[in-house]
């Protein structure tokens, strides 16, 4: 009986830490995060603001006791200042790692080229979730590269080593052609005893926010590499084409083969936007 009262005063005070946290960020931190998002340039990327309040410095001063009084106006000055270098350093990352990518694939396993190779129209990326194709800088914001926190089941733990949150993916696994988007769950491992377990509680109150879960879906495909550099020859255009300039240009391309003349498609269309070319092609090759 005692241990249940316990528990249920626990379960309040819980509660009231949550929603104490649910002010901070609401009152606080979101109307500065979206500040500095309208003073930065439209190209350039910047991580969510629960990527930012994640940061165990950013996270620190949300948790901080007492929880009923609101955070000091100069820590988050402080926090500010440092999100520009923050989210540049979060970009880089990410950049290196999509570099890391296509140095793997077959077309450039015995070069070393430089992150220069990624804008052009011929580096086409594929996702193994969705297959969708892309070019650079998009497959950066691919929504497959993320997790909605719906996916993600909050798991409290009694390790000292977990006194930030951390996202747990679960092993990779590879999704065929038919099974559509992969049905990936994690979850987020926090210690029950740190404030910043009220924060995981609190993200996992909103389903529809996505954190970042990395490029692992993510291949430079070689055959789409390939069809582009056919279809730039074809066009008579330059073969180290930007992406962002083949999209401004965005050119219609005809295909004069027989796939588009198929029992199952009532109404066969051959010209089309040269991406929408790439994709239908590559689709057609894993087909037969």
């Amino acid at each position: 009986m005692i241990k249940a009262m316990e528990r249920e005063k626990q379960g309040r005070l819980d509660a009231i830490a949550v929603r104490q946290i649910s002010k901070r960020v609401e009152k606080q931190l979101t109307p500065r995060y979206g500040a500095f998002m309208l003073s930065q340039r439209p190209d350039v990327l910047i991580p969510s603001l629960f990527e930012v309040c994640l940061r165990p410095e950013v996270l620190a001063i949300i948790c901080a006791q007492p929880l009923d009084e609101p955070i000091p106006e100069e820590a988050l000055d402080r926090v500010f200042q440092t999100l520009p270098s923050f989210a540049d350093s979060e970009w880089q990352t990410k950049v290196s790692r999509l570099l890391a990518i296509v140095k793997q694939s077959k077309t450039y396993e015995s070069q070393d080229p430089s992150a220069d190779i990624l804008s052009l129209a011929s580096s086409i990326f594929s996702c193994q979730i969705c297959q969708e194709k892309m070019t650079y800088p998009s497959v950066l914001t691919h929504g497959c590269n993320y997790i909605p926190m719906y996916k993600i089941e909050l798991e409290p733990v009694e390790d000292p080593e977990y006194s930030h949150p951390v996202l747990i993916l679960p092993p990779r696994r590879v999704t065929s052609k038919a099974d559509g988007n992969l049905d990936i769950h994690a979850k987020i491992r926090v210690h029950t005893q740190v404030p910043a377990y009220y924060f995981a509680k609190y993200l996992d109150r909103l389903p529809e926010i996505r954190l970042w879960r990395g490029l692992d879906d993510i291949i430079f495909d070689d055959a789409g590499h390939q069809h582009v550099l056919a279809m730039l020859t074809v066009l008579k255009m330059d073969a180290a084409i930007p992406a962002s300039e083949m999209e401004d240009l965005n050119p219609y391309v005809e295909c004069v083969c027989q796939c588009y003349y198929q029992t199952t498609r009532n109404r066969p269309r051959t010209a089309m936007r040269w991406m929408k070319a790439v994709s239908l092609i590559l689709e057609f090759a894993v087909h037969g």
